[in-house]
């Protein structure tokens, strides 16, 4: 596979995904009675978003798949109303969107070798 920069911050945010997923592994029962597991989710939740936003609009550009505006804006709206927010919201959310960007991300790193794609 042929080296790209942008490889390092897609990898480093399939990795932030696999930390969600095993956080959330033990269910929704353990996800809600743990606040430390959720303001750790919360943390690699930020490091996706900001990680996302290095990536160069080009790229971000050639997969419209992934919604990058929800990437970058949904973390911010838990972070700062951390108190307010119910924990089944923020489950709802992986839930609806994590393995979906899970596959974004890989498709993306798989089109760097692949010479017909954008």
């Amino acid at each position: 596979m042929t080296y790209h920069p942008e490889m390092l911050d897609l990898t480093h945010m399939l990795d932030c995904i696999a930390s969600i997923e095993d956080l959330t592994a033990s269910g929704y029962v353990a996800f809600e009675a743990s606040a430390h597991n959720r303001a750790a989710i919360l943390y690699y939740l930020l490091r996706i978003s900001h990680t996302s936003e290095r990536l160069p609009d080009a790229l971000k550009a050639a997969h419209p798949e992934i919604d990058w505006t929800t990437i970058s804006r949904t973390p911010h709206y838990f972070v700062h109303d951390l108190y307010t927010v119910p924990p089944e919201w923020l489950w709802s959310t992986l839930e609806q969107n994590l393995a979906e960007l899970r596959q974004g991300l890989r498709a993306m790193i798989e089109s760097f070798d692949d010479p017909e794609a954008t």
